[in-house]
């Protein structure tokens, strides 16, 4: 699925799980490999152990699920939830396009209400970035990779935690040094603070979500430079200069973020929250919500080796429903359920988001039957089957479908 500088990440199965009956129904995890000749060569052991301690530690909806860790003679392994995609490449995908304002406070907010939960637990990250930031098949987002994560508050982490962290620092680094300024992230995300090699603080993380701001809203970032040197003096001395393509509101927040002195920032989060920014959000249900997708039209990005002209595909609503999959007695389970047009031709399909399997499509045709049965339950019947769908939207849906299959018999 991917591979880093000294680990690699592929998608599995348990072994009993499909020993027990068909391989399509097991549930699919992401497995990360680390190599410990590469971490032990370039001093880095600690970062995975510290890692272990931050997952088992942190649980939130907005934090990757640690399953389990095991270890041989060459490897550390951490068996994780698995995820659809990195959030850096979702960007890539819609970043010529530019999202949509609703979108970016959208996973603006999931940010947000990550580190909240993060900083409340007496922990910094230090490296928020896009490509630590996952997108599951329910278009949410995750946090990973916490092996360069420090305690910035240890009245807040349990003793034991504090401990571990600490013995795993002294067994693995040569040269002691102070746990919170040690210089770690990728360039472009680094805080002035950072660089300087000072103390960190939340400050630190709401410095990096500013950069990941400014990306959603431009497609770059706002410090460039031809060298390394010159890139940290543009950090810790420039001011960031806004395009009129963001909008007001987002530079607010963005600058009481991005003030030089750690000190200075906004970290108080009742008062992020209540920013007018985030006016349209509601922060108490936002992981039960459905995030917004890009509703504009784009190619399909995988190439053709006849230059044929790539499918066109836009998604005109989705959702996770709940589908009754019993025979003799209803059973609902969950269903990510989408409607979309790909080159004119409307269609709906549906996947199983735990197992991420092979999607189901339902043609959308004059033949298709589709009727509200309940206030939050609705039927689509097609020439082979019947599917019944439960939603707090279902009168959506049945309107949507509708409007579509006009769309489609044009």
């Amino acid at each position: 699925m991917g591979d880093g500088a000294y680990s690699k990440v592929f998608s599995c199965q348990k072994k009993e799980d499909v020993q027990k009956g068909n391989s399509n129904q097991s549930p699919i995890y992401a497995i990360k490999i680390i190599d410990k000749n590469f971490m032990k060569l370039n001093k880095k052991q600690h970062h995975a152990y510290i890692e272990k301690e931050m997952l088992q530690y942190l649980k939130y909806d907005g934090i990757i699920k640690l399953h389990s860790t095991f270890q041989d003679k060459n490897n550390l392994y951490f068996l994780v939830e698995l995820a659809q995609d990195c959030f850096s490449e979702f960007l890539k995908l819609y970043g010529n396009q530019k999202l949509t304002n609703n979108i970016i406070q959208f996973y603006t907010a999931e940010i947000v209400s990550i580190l909240e939960y993060v900083h409340s637990q007496g922990i910094v990250h230090r490296d928020i970035k896009p490509e630590n930031l996952l997108i599951t098949a329910e278009r949410h987002l995750k946090l990973i990779d916490f092996g360069t994560a420090v305690i910035y508050d240890q009245e807040k982490v349990p003793q034991k935690i504090v401990q571990a962290i600490d013995n795993y620092r002294k067994d693995f680094v040569d040269t002691e040094r102070k746990r919170q300024n040690s210089f770690v992230g990728t360039n472009a995300y680094l805080t002035p603070e950072m660089i300087s090699d000072e103390p960190v603080g939340p400050g630190t993380d709401l410095w990096a979500l500013a950069i990941i701001m400014y990306k959603m809203y431009t497609g770059t970032i706002p410090f460039k430079a031809d060298n390394q040197e010159e890139l940290y003096q543009k950090i810790v001395e420039d001011q960031i200069i806004f395009p009129q393509s963001i909008p007001q509101l987002a530079q607010d927040l963005m600058k009481l973020f991005l003030e030089k002195n750690l000190n200075n920032r906004l970290i108080d989060y009742s008062k992020i929250k209540s920013h007018p920014y985030f006016k349209e959000i509601d922060f108490n249900n936002l992981w039960k919500m459905i995030p917004p997708q890009p509703v504009q039209i784009y190619r399909d990005q995988r190439k053709s080796k006849t230059f044929i002209q790539e499918p066109i595909s836009k998604v005109i609503y989705q959702e996770l429903v709940e589908k009754d999959s019993g025979f003799l007695i209803s059973y609902f389970s969950p269903r990510l359920l989408v409607l979309q047009i790909i080159n004119d031709i409307p269609s709906i399909h549906y996947i199983n988001p735990k197992l991420n399997d092979k999607k189901t499509v339902i043609h959308v045709t004059q033949f298709l039957k589709y009727q509200l049965i309940k206030q939050d339950k609705f039927v689509i019947i097609d020439e082979k089957q019947k599917y019944i769908f439960r939603s707090q939207n279902a009168k959506k849906w049945i309107q949507l479908i509708g409007e579509t299959l006009n769309y489609g018999t044009k």
